[in-house]
């Protein structure tokens, strides 16, 4: 064969160059995937809205878990955390994509390390979610298999020669179409979602704790004093379903009379976005208590109109004042320095405290908890939304009658 028809060889070297390229826009694409399914997430952790999940309740148990937090039951919501880690590799991928030689290889590596660490904690939190919780959420699914495949991603970029020249027209391209694709999906996605299916805590040990332990002062209590059936109820005032399961269980419990009672146990979620009134509304709450007021002021501050004005402490203790009770007291025991009013407040701040270490030796991790206690039953947690259906099936409706 003559010199002149030998076929041309390819260089390795511009192969790598491609496997270099193609695997950074692969990057950038996975990268952009995995910030849709963090961002819905992260949009219907904040918003307390139900995740689409093809029909099963899988997602919600997942996201309403205390494995959905890290750290465990006190941290942020793992969506949060997913999403800025989408963010970071996105970012990282549009810088490779303009840059070459060390300075691309050297970002490739932290790529990789971040994939790797994404991959391992994405494994913890299926293999918690599968085993543990024992519900399968596709979003989390969907996530595992996106670092998964970006990991390999980061893998390939590490093998091959750092490109000689940047690629960010077509680069720039593919994450401007992505972003605008997945925003407008992402809009669909969410669009008619319903407020967060509340589930019962399967974590919950309802024997922890006796009965005669969690019923609290009488003030704190409604219903029938000797009723058979007693629901304890751990919340939150500024839990938004806490707020929308309120008015349902009155009315449960009007429809039930003496049959029932409810004895209600603070569990403000300090140190979580939204609620840093929620530890101060508690202990007002329980100077109302004091006053014989407890749920005329739990009325008023669980009211829809007041939402938003509880959330800063002028504006609780005016919704306070509303409820009836003396602002200028209010402000007295809970803003003075005077020794003797200090301990007054300490008083109350005790109280939350005792109703916190008694949801924690209990397992509580969320807002709301019910755990339902029945004269010759055993204790179970139930959801808010299934209390009225509960009551009203064996034995609980022989035990509510017989009174």
């Amino acid at each position: 064969m003559e010199a002149s028809e030998r076929p041309v060889q390819r260089p390795a070297q511009t192969y790598n160059l491609s496997v270099s390229v193609w695997s950074n826009r692969i990057i950038i694409v996975l990268s952009a995937l995995g910030l849709f399914i963090t961002g819905v997430l992260s949009y219907t952790t904040y918003n307390q809205l139900e995740p689409p999940c093809g029909g099963h309740i899988g997602c919600s148990a997942v996201q309403q878990s205390p494995f959905s937090k890290f750290p465990i039951s006190t941290g942020v919501s793992v969506s949060y955390l997913g999403l800025i880690g989408y963010v970071l590799l996105f970012g990282l991928a549009l810088v490779r994509a303009s840059v070459v030689g060390k300075l691309n290889r050297k970002l490739a590596w932290f790529g990789f390390v971040g994939t790797a660490i994404g991959t391992v904690f994405s494994l913890y939190l299926t293999y918690t979610a599968l085993a543990i919780v024992q519900q399968k959420c596709v979003w989390c699914l969907a996530s595992l298999a996106v670092i998964i495949v970006s990991t390999i991603a980061h893998a390939a970029l590490l093998q091959a020669d750092p490109p000689e020249k940047s690629d960010v027209p077509l680069s720039f391209g593919i994450a401007a179409v992505l972003l605008i694709g997945l925003l407008g999906t992402g809009f669909l996605t969410v669009q008619n979602l319903t407020a967060q299916i509340d589930l019962a805590n399967p974590f919950i040990d309802p024997n922890a704790v006796t009965l005669e332990e969690l019923v609290p002062i009488d003030e704190k209590t409604i219903g029938g004093k000797d009723a058979k059936v007693t629901l304890v109820e751990f919340a939150d005032i500024n839990c938004g379903t806490c707020r929308a399961n309120y008015p349902q269980i009155k009315q449960t419990l009007r429809k039930h009379g003496d049959g029932v009672r409810l004895a209600f146990r603070h569990f403000p979620l300090i140190g979580t976005e939204g609620h840093s009134t929620s530890a101060a509304a508690a202990a007002i709450a329980e100077y109302a208590a004091d006053k014989g007021m407890f749920w005329k002021y739990m009325d008023e501050v669980m009211n829809d109109r007041n939402t938003e004005r509880i959330k800063t402490l002028d504006g609780l203790i005016s919704v306070a004042g509303e409820s009836g009770l003396n602002k200028g007291d209010i402000l007295t025991i809970f803003r003075s320095e005077k020794p003797e009013h200090k301990a007054m407040a300490e008083v109350y701040w005790k109280r939350v405290d005792a109703d916190l270490s008694l949801g924690m030796k209990m397992s509580v991790a969320s807002t709301p908890t019910f755990i339902l206690y029945a004269e010759g039953q055993k204790a179970k947690p139930v959801a808010g939304r299934n209390i009225d259906g509960v009551l009203g099936e064996a034995p609980y409706r022989e035990l509510i009658q017989r009174k």
